[in-house]
């Protein structure tokens, strides 16, 4: 009898305990919320923390903005590169952001601390740069293109092109496709290089 006291006074305490636990980590999640900004020119785009981004070309140059942190996400345009980033020494739990970003042209993108940057449509990009388990998803058929990959980050795409510089490093990896006629490739530390369907053509 003494037992079976015991262990009904320990659920009765642990019990309140648990929602408790359970009402305190919910409200410490945010509300999610959509807003739309409209934006000056821009033809580079740098994403610095994680967001979960789409680009897709468009007449308009605006960003759509999904998040249960909305107030935190601080987006920009100076010297035509479009800065994507959160409101720094603020304390998140749970982040959930999407960005639809509208852009008329593009020639460079950065992802940096596991964002994701997936563009939608073709556009003639020069430049793909990741680092800290950033990924970009994209094709290009710029005349020049260099892709620069560090520290876990990721680029995967068709890339057809005249000139194709290449440098991955720090277990970074690489996964293109599509037509080349000259490339300068360079990989160290644990990075990967998959081109299993990169054709090279003829200089004429």
């Amino acid at each position: 009898m003494k037992t079976l006291t015991l262990l009904s006074l320990v659920t009765f305490i642990v019990f309140p305990l648990t929602c408790f636990s359970a009402q305190k980590q919910t409200a410490n999640i945010s509300q999610t919320e959509t807003k739309t900004i409209y934006l000056e020119h821009f033809d580079s785009i740098d994403s610095e923390m994680v967001f979960d981004i789409e680009v897709v070309k468009s007449n308009e140059e605006k960003a759509v903005i999904k998040s249960n942190y909305i107030d935190f996400v601080e987006i920009s345009v100076k010297n035509k590169v479009l800065k994507i980033d959160y409101k720094r020494g603020q304390s998140m739990e749970n982040v959930d952001t999407k960005i639809v970003v509208y852009a008329k042209n593009l020639t460079s993108v950065t992802a940096k601390t596991a964002s994701v940057v997936r563009i939608k449509d073709n556009f003639t990009i020069e430049k793909f740069d990741v680092e800290s388990a950033g990924k970009i998803f994209g094709d290009s058929n710029a005349k020049k293109i260099l892709i620069t990959t560090q520290s876990a980050g990721a680029v995967k795409g068709t890339m057809n092109t005249e000139s194709l510089i290449l440098n991955t490093r720090s277990g970074s990896t690489v996964d293109i496709q599509g037509k080349i006629a000259k490339a300068i490739i360079s990989s160290e530390q644990a990075s990967k290089i998959t081109a299993t369907k990169l054709i090279f053509m003829k200089q004429l």
